[in-house]
């Protein structure tokens, strides 16, 4: 995981998920560095110097007018409750929680001449994603005019807090740099707060996955195999109750007939509703007995983490020997795996099912219980890796 230079760890009292809708992308040189694909657990990795960099390289006119922008906003204490209450739930089939958050969701009105209107049209009927048609817009405010409300939000929320975007280096964070600066409010009394922080959630959930990876193997190193088998080969021995005990003398050579055994128990049973102790049960069997993570405390892990791992067995190889070993050329092409972690494909992993994306707020929402999910690995990453607004 991230470094834990205690430097650098600012524990914030609120986190704010952001989400931008917009007239289009950026027009990127893909061939600058600045904007190469992140590598999962880079403890080089300096996201402070990467949006620096790529917002002092690309000149205003390549960058995209907002269309829709969204802020969901929970304190600290609402996320911890959030993420306690998540986990609880997490053997049952809805593990979504809701938070009692502070929304605040406006639609622009991008300033398009009518030859951008037309090809901002003609974009939309080929892109899905661009769901606000002109007639929606037009008679909406301008972002000069919204960002009064958004300021108001910044300035009221406890602090430190946090700006938490979806792939926001490469583009929600340097998109509102640009809107702030034509509309000249980046040397005005409209500027950013101080003490709010940005954090890139693909970015989080890259590396908090790579650190699970890592302890992994860390544990598989560490298992003994042959001890493993060994115990558990070996036959288990019932104890008589001591009601039993006399009658265990008499016949002791005698067979019981085959009525008498007790079956195994019937799938149906299995995945009956029971007590949320049967469901951990149920879990564990899940887990193959072919599975380091048999022998795993998965009990204790967030529901990011065990969905995600248990659901990626590939990452584990058995030996001749009967030993087993974490497969790094697994490991290496799952993190490179495209739209792994994209925000539609994470909520249905992990939330079982879909959601309305690429309107903001829906994505805004999304994103808040895919951070839940992360559990309290999510919060302590953002207090440690959490970057100041560079504007």
């Amino acid at each position: 995981m991230a470094s834990t230079d205690r430097d650098l760890f600012h524990q914030m009292e609120t986190f704010i998920f952001m989400d931008f809708e917009t007239t289009g992308l950026i027009d990127d040189n893909s061939q600058d560095p600045l904007r190469a694909r992140p590598v999962a657990g880079d403890k080089n990795r300096d996201t402070d110097r990467i949006l620096r960099g790529l917002i002092q390289t690309t000149p205003l006119k390549a960058y995209p007018y907002i269309t829709e922008m969204s802020f969901v906003s929970a304190p600290r204490s609402l996320l911890l409750n959030g993420i306690d209450r998540m986990k609880e739930l997490q053997s049952s089939s809805s593990s979504k929680v809701r938070l009692a958050c502070n929304i605040h969701t406006r639609q622009i009105n991008p300033p398009l001449n009518e030859d951008q209107w037309k090809e901002y049209e003609d974009l939309r009927r080929r892109v899905p994603a661009m769901k606000l048609s002109r007639m929606e817009l037009e008679e909406k405010a301008s972002f000069k005019d919204e960002w009064v409300g958004v300021l108001h939000m910044l300035q009221m929320t406890k602090k430190p807090a946090c700006l938490v975007a979806h792939n926001g280096i490469r583009f929600d964070f340097r998109v509102l740099y640009a809107e702030l600066a034509r509309n000249g409010l980046l040397t005005s009394d409209a500027v950013i707060p101080e003490q709010i922080y940005c954090l890139d959630s693909y970015m989080t959930f890259m590396d908090l996955e790579k650190y699970f990876h890592m302890q992994c193997k860390s544990a598989v190193e560490m298992m003994d195999w042959s001890l493993i088998r060994t115990a558990s080969q070996a036959p288990k021995r019932e104890e008589p109750s001591s009601s039993q005990a006399g009658e265990a003398t008499n016949s002791r050579d005698q067979t019981p007939p085959p009525e008498e055994t007790a079956p195994p128990p019937s799938e149906d049973r299995l995945t009956r509703s029971e007590p949320p102790g049967a469901r951990r049960a149920l879990f564990q069997a899940q887990l193959s007995s072919e599975s380091p993570f048999k022998y795993m405390k998965t009990t204790q892990w967030s529901p990011a983490k065990r969905k995600r791992l248990t659901g990626a067995r590939e990452l584990f190889v058995k030996k001749q020997n009967g030993d087993w070993e974490f497969d790094d050329f697994a490991s290496t092409k799952y993190f490179r795996t495209k739209g792994v972690f994209r925000l539609e494909k994470i909520y249905e992993h992990l939330m079982g099912n879909t959601f309305d994306s690429h309107y903001s707020q829906d994505d805004c929402e999304a994103l808040l219980q895919i951070s839940i999910a992360y559990g309290r690995e999510f919060v302590e990453y953002a207090d440690t890796c959490c970057r100041l607004l560079p504007f």
